[in-house]
């Protein structure tokens, strides 16, 4: 199966859209810019395509020059990112970037549908994992605002926005990769010369291919490589050594003895501030217990039994008013929240099921 699987594509991209006012005319503009897509994993028979990866490949882009006609924006960068596809004898996919400064107040640009802000696309069969997506306001001034997976951000006269997707996962190991290949994306501009060495074994001096210093450090890649069917990156890996199966099992029992509409409250609040071992956990449930006020007057903190128990009498409501759909509700019983009852027409002879329409009861 690893033969066959490619790597981990780029996810969901921002579908960009603008909400602003042209300086020049007043008029209030709203516009949807582009869809900032990542790339597709690479796979057994090759690299991943570049920007266009898996679900987003239908995707169409507007040019630059159209963008800047109908919108009051100025468009600042627009491209493939560099070194953002997993290395791989197959390289992930290139994520796609754009840049622009708004002109008015009261701008407000929205990206939603946003993907691997933290955990990146998975390499698979010896590759390594994609670069991740990002999301800025003024990046290069001193108020930078690191967004990360918000998705409405209003703006002010002069603010840049910069929104990156994420890259494709690379299949198979790095350094088996053809070496004129590896070249061929450093003259592109695909991959760095750092990228080429660090991760791809390939030294080039000059422009050209350094073939006794490559083979030299493709065999210490080889040396130190970790055998895998999946490669995920760091912040994957540390959330995963954090949030084990018992650790989970714990969240689950202390959010469920909660009312449904504090639980994400709390998920939030307490377990930041406690953490995730077994033990805090443990006290992030007592401070959760404590804040919800009067939680066991709620069906929704009461045992599972309970529930289970509330489930099988209203099954046997139900089951009861399709046998007998001639019989009152009176007759039948109250039934908590609404019902459905199937109403026999008189044409369909007693020895077939009723038939009719739905109503509520």
């Amino acid at each position: 199966m690893p033969d066959l699987l490619p790597a981990g594509p780029a996810g969901g991209g921002a579908i960009m859209n603008v909400k602003t006012t042209d300086n020049r005319s007043g008029r209030t503009i709203m516009a949807s810019i582009d869809p900032i897509t990542g790339g597709a994993g690479g796979w057994s028979g090759g690299d991943g395509a570049d920007g266009s990866g898996a679900n987003s490949s239908f995707l169409k882009n507007t040019p630059v020059e159209i963008n800047e006609t109908e919108v009051p924006i100025k468009v600042l960068r627009y491209g493939l990112v560099p070194d953002s596809g997993g290395p791989g004898r197959h390289r992930g996919g290139l994520a796609t970037q754009l840049e622009f400064r708004v002109f008015a107040p009261n701008t407000v640009v929205t990206a939603r549908n946003r993907d691997r802000t933290r955990f990146s696309s998975w390499g698979s069969n010896g590759g390594r994992p994609g670069a991740t997506s990002c999301f800025w306001r003024n990046r290069e001034s001193n108020d930078a605002v690191d967004l990360g997976n918000t998705d409405v951000v209003p703006l002010d006269p002069g603010d840049v926005i910069l929104v990156t997707a994420s890259g494709g996962g690379g299949w198979g190991p790095a350094f088996e990769r053809d070496a004129q290949a590896v070249l061929f994306d450093v003259q592109q501009g695909k991959v760095s010369v750092q990228s080429a060495a660090d991760d791809y074994g390939v030294v080039i001096r000059d422009g050209a291919i350094d073939e006794t210093a490559t083979a030299a450090r493709r065999a210490r890649l080889a040396a130190n490589a970790k055998p895998g069917i999946f490669a995920f990156n760091d912040q994957r890996e540390a959330y995963e050594r954090e949030w084990t199966d018992a650790n989970y099992a714990i969240l689950t029992e202390v959010l469920a003895s909660l009312p449904v509409h504090w639980r994400h409250f709390i998920k939030k609040r307490d377990l930041r501030r406690h953490g995730t071992t077994a033990r805090r956990i443990s006290a992030a449930a007592t401070a959760a217990r404590s804040a919800a006020p009067s939680t066991s007057q709620w069906p929704s903190s009461r045992s599972s039994g309970w529930r289970r128990r509330q489930n099988e009498r209203r099954h046997a409501h139900m089951t009861q008013n399709l046998r007998h759909p001639d019989r009152s509700r009176a007759q039948r019983g109250a039934v908590e929240g609404p019902v459905l009852v199937l109403r026999q027409q008189e044409e369909v002879p007693s020895t077939t099921p009723p038939v009719g329409r739905l109503r509520s009861g």
